[in-house]
């Protein structure tokens, strides 16, 4: 019995060190909304820094007080499904790194949506930069 539970352990444990992080991030349905484009161009201006640039840039607006989010799965073997996911929204990259959220944490969600996940959490402000992952 013993070399059974050992074998499950082993399994869930090599299954788990080769799960990958979800990839593909959107918010409401649009892709690279962190990045900077000068004249159309992607440039290496973050998205804090524009208050300080005289360039013309363009950015993705996210107009919606309740953005839908999502992702995509990712995994090298086949036949993977998403089972449960972790949303965290933050106001700082900081407070993401340590897996906390300020302004809305999911909680373990069992399902298989990945694709228009409504926010749910503390009213957003216009104008401001938010952070988001997910674990699945």
């Amino acid at each position: 019995m013993k070399q059974v539970s050992l074998l499950l352990l082993i399994i869930y444990s090599s299954g788990f060190c080769f799960a990958q992080s979800p990839t593909h991030l959107s918010t409401d349905l649009l892709e690279h909304t962190d990045r900077v484009f000068l004249d159309g161009y992607p440039s290496g201006i973050a998205l804090t820094e524009l208050g300080s640039t005289v360039e013309r840039y363009q950015t993705v607006a996210i107009r919606n007080s309740k953005p839908c989010l999502g992702w995509i799965v990712n995994s090298n073997q086949p036949n993977t499904l998403q089972t449960a996911y972790h949303i965290l929204v933050a106001s700082s990259p900081t407070i993401l790194d340590k897996d906390e959220a300020d302004l809305w944490d999911s909680g373990r969600t069992d399902s298989d949506q990945s694709v228009a996940v409504s926010y749910d959490g503390k009213p957003l402000q216009p104008s401001t930069v938010y952070y988001w992952k997910v674990k699945t």
